[in-house]
């Protein structure tokens, strides 16, 4: 089992069954904010940095392992992402002025991006059933709920501080969890009325 660790700029690669680091990686000129790693193949993840690149990793690749996905942040740096559970090709970001974008990087369309939330997003989760639903959360202590176009079905703002994760119940999409710096953890609970009805508030 490999785990992706990130400091500053560097990314480093551990055997976890070996505790020894597999690879170090320094290509971003300035932090890394976000490693996801691929459902399906353990040699891909993506990275996203402060220095407003988001690069695609391909560990098989030894003299040229990253190669950038283009991926267009207004003004801002990309500061989460994460992998579709099932659509190998499809990863979500989210950036500094709260847009979330979903780019599937094999295909011709363009990315879609909505702005979801006023402050920075910290972190996004897909659900891991055929619903595939999208979670985000940010510094300005909402949980938003999507579909895959980005329509907001759900919106929570219980948390009284930034949420900095967020989490689905395996192969659920109607149960995630949630943490913030006001030392609450939530559990939320998406209905079908919620699906069905669009965007709330």
């Amino acid at each position: 089992m490999l785990l992706f660790f990130f400091f500053l700029h560097r990314i480093k690669v551990w055997d976890l069954s070996q505790e020894t680091v597999v690879t170090n990686y320094s290509v971003h000129t300035q932090p890394v904010n976000c490693v996801a790693c691929s459902p399906t193949d353990e040699s891909l993840f993506v990275s996203c940095g402060q220095d407003g690149r988001v690069l695609m990793w391909d560990r098989r690749k030894p003299d040229k392992p990253a190669s950038r996905i283009d991926v267009e942040f207004p003004s801002c740096s990309p500061t989460t992402a994460a992998w579709h559970p099932q659509k190998r090709s499809t990863i979500a970001f989210g950036d500094e002025l709260g847009n979330v974008t979903v780019k599937d990087f094999l295909g011709t369309e363009p990315a879609r991006v909505e702005k979801i939330h006023s402050r920075r997003v910290n972190s996004l989760g897909f659900s891991t059933n055929g619903a595939s639903l999208l979670a985000s959360v940010s510094d300005d202590c909402s949980l938003a709920v999507m579909t895959s176009e980005l329509q907001e079905i759900f919106r929570d703002r219980q948390h009284q501080d930034f949420v900095k994760g967020v989490c689905w119940l395996h192969g659920d999409s109607s149960n995630l969890t949630t943490v913030g710096w006001d030392h609450l953890v939530l559990h939320h609970t998406i209905t079908p009325a919620a699906e069905s009805a669009g965007s709330s508030s």
